[in-house]
């Protein structure tokens, strides 16, 4: 199976409407039904285009760097980019450690000043609103933990395959 066969099949499993037309031009545009907007123009969108990125790398055992989620890419300059990617694997390993640790040490900030700035009402709350209005923090720390331990567990399942390819 040649790397545009490979492509093809990720394509249509992530995209919305796997029997919709799509244009060789720009790959990443149809992964969404078209509705007026453009896939980094909504959150439906970008979360296509994660799903999607995210598929490619584990399925080529390649790690893409942050100026890849950025390009238009046509399915041929995809397929020579993948290939050529994939023929390092030492750098794919490398950028996989590092966005391991970033993604370790990320989101604290966000935690910190989300924390500071919804429980700062609290004190002058009384009765029932204080605890509706205290389950909005905790709900918050919820979700961006567990954003943060699914970006961790992603990153190491993409070193461990990254590694098994390597060897």
């Amino acid at each position: 199976m040649t790397t545009r066969d490979k492509i093809l099949e990720v394509f249509t499993i992530i995209r919305e409407d796997a029997s919709a037309s799509y244009s060789e031009d720009n790959v990443f545009e149809h992964l969404i039904i078209p509705n007026g907007k453009k896939l980094d123009d909504s959150f439906k969108g970008k979360r296509y285009k994660i799903r999607f990125v995210n598929a490619l790398q584990t399925t080529f055992a390649v790690c893409f760097p942050i100026d890849f989620y950025g390009k238009n890419w046509t399915l041929d300059a995809l397929c020579a980019y993948i290939e050529d990617r994939s023929k390092n694997n030492a750098a794919n390993l490398k950028m996989a450690q590092k966005c391991l640790a970033q993604s370790k040490r990320a989101d604290m900030n966000i935690l910190v000043f989300g924390n500071l700035l919804l429980l700062a009402p609290l004190p002058s709350l009384e009765g029932t609103f204080f605890w509706v209005y205290a389950a909005v923090p905790i709900a918050f720390n919820a979700l961006m933990l567990r954003f943060k331990f699914l970006d961790i567990s992603y990153h190491k399942k993409l070193i461990a395959i990254i590694e098994s390819a390597a060897a």
